[in-house]
């Protein structure tokens, strides 16, 4: 059986053109850069960006003075970094570290908190997130 020129040049092009895509292609391969966005850590703040949304929207509820009264919703006080890593009458509210189980970002992402306020801004969930993923230091 003959085969054409055609036939013979797409069983040898077939082979090497998979070959060259499987390897990157011809010649060396370039590294991708890590996207600096992902990799760099945000490095949030407790006093400087976390405790003012807190102050804004939260204190009204959680550590309040109105008449010189605290008040104190569920037994959480949310005006000092100490106060908020203590928690409430029911726990922790914050997990280093853990979004996922850090009451005070779940209640806050479900729109549940603030409850007497306009739901917080994206940009501030965000920074609060940012702020317990980075291990929620006090900073």
């Amino acid at each position: 059986m003959l085969i054409t020129r055609y036939e013979f040049l797409s069983i040898i092009a077939l082979p090497l053109g998979v070959g060259f895509t499987l390897q990157g292609g011809v010649g060396t391969a370039t590294p991708v850069a890590p996207d600096p966005v992902s990799a760099r850590v945000l490095d949030v703040s407790f006093a400087d960006d976390v405790a003012p949304i807190l102050d804004a929207s939260c204190i009204k509820c959680h550590g309040g003075l109105p008449d010189g009264e605290s008040i104190l919703e569920a037994g959480l006080d949310l005006r000092t970094y100490e106060s908020v890593m203590k928690g409430s009458e029911f726990g922790s509210v914050v997990e280093a570290s853990n979004v996922d189980d850090s009451l005070i970002f779940l209640m806050i992402e479900e729109g549940d908190m603030p409850e007497e306020a306009d739901p917080l801004s994206p940009d501030d969930i965000e920074t609060i997130k940012t702020w317990i993923a980075e291990g929620a230091k006090n900073n």
